[in-house]
């Protein structure tokens, strides 16, 4: 499970890379076995982003042109089918890809040949979003936006709590701990669910914010803010089992 929350206001007379202002902290959940690079620059490919080095692709990456991508999972009960291609891919492959906007992107993306996610793309048009369970493009709106397991904006009570606490955050002017602080709340250990039911179910996400256990949970919590003068700021905070701090990385750059 993954959940990303954002806010994200909107500038259409800037000439920027990325025309407006963005804040946004994004956790990503997964097993801890699963071999995984920290957040580093791609030096050959002038992008941000940690590495998945058991498929290659990403979750998260953000090029040195301004653009920036992100992914979860859709959760549904697994098909058995072995034939489909990594999701993580359809992150690596935008943001490597210096000709093409967002929405040409994501129309040319042929859903059928992965299993269900949810991507986010930003880039000089704005930001868009696309899952392959509605096959539909959304240019989305200025304001606060999540997604996780579900689609986005789904009217869940996870959903609905994280934007609602997020605006009021918002209104505190959060540094970059307050928002990392943010991501671990509503945290929950694994061995109190039933996950063998959980797995097989559709339309139900895990209903914490900040997941621990032995051997899956939260791998690391990213903040990326975006002002309209062209900063970009990233940090990326790391974490062990049963939610044991690791390494922090923090990055900077100005279009």
């Amino acid at each position: 499970m993954c959940l990303i929350v954002f806010s994200y206001q909107e500038n259409k007379e800037s000439s920027k890379a990325f025309p407006g202002s963005l804040i946004l902290a994004a956790n990503r959940d997964e097993y801890y076995e699963r071999p995984t690079e920290s957040m580093h620059w791609w030096e050959s490919e002038g992008v941000l982003a940690g590495k998945d080095l058991q498929a290659g692709g990403t979750w998260l990456a953000i090029s040195d042109d301004g653009r920036f991508a992100a992914i979860t999972n859709y959760k549904e009960p697994t098909n058995g089918n072995t034939d489909l291609k990594s999701r993580g891919e359809l992150v690596s492959n935008y943001i490597t890809s210096k000709e093409v906007t967002s929405s040409e992107y994501l129309e040319n993306i042929k859903g059928k040949n992965y299993a269900g996610f949810n991507l986010l793309l930003g880039d000089k048009e704005g930001i868009h979003y696309f899952s392959n369970r509605t096959e539909e493009v959304d240019k989305l709106e200025p304001g606060i936006h999540a997604v996780g397991n579900l689609l986005l904006n789904s009217q869940t009570k996870k959903y609905i709590k994280v934007k609602n606490q997020f605006k009021e955050l918002l209104q505190t002017n959060p540094d970059e701990d307050g928002l990392l602080e943010f991501m671990k709340g509503d945290s929950g250990d694994l061995s109190d669910l039933d996950m063998a039911g959980f797995k097989e179910t559709e339309h139900e996400e895990i209903p914490y914010r900040f997941i621990k256990s032995d051997y899956y949970g939260t791998r690391n919590t990213t903040i990326i803010t975006i002002n309209e003068t062209g900063e970009y700021k990233i940090s990326e905070q790391n974490f062990s089992e049963n939610g044991k701090k690791l390494e922090k990385t923090s990055f900077q750059f100005k279009l």
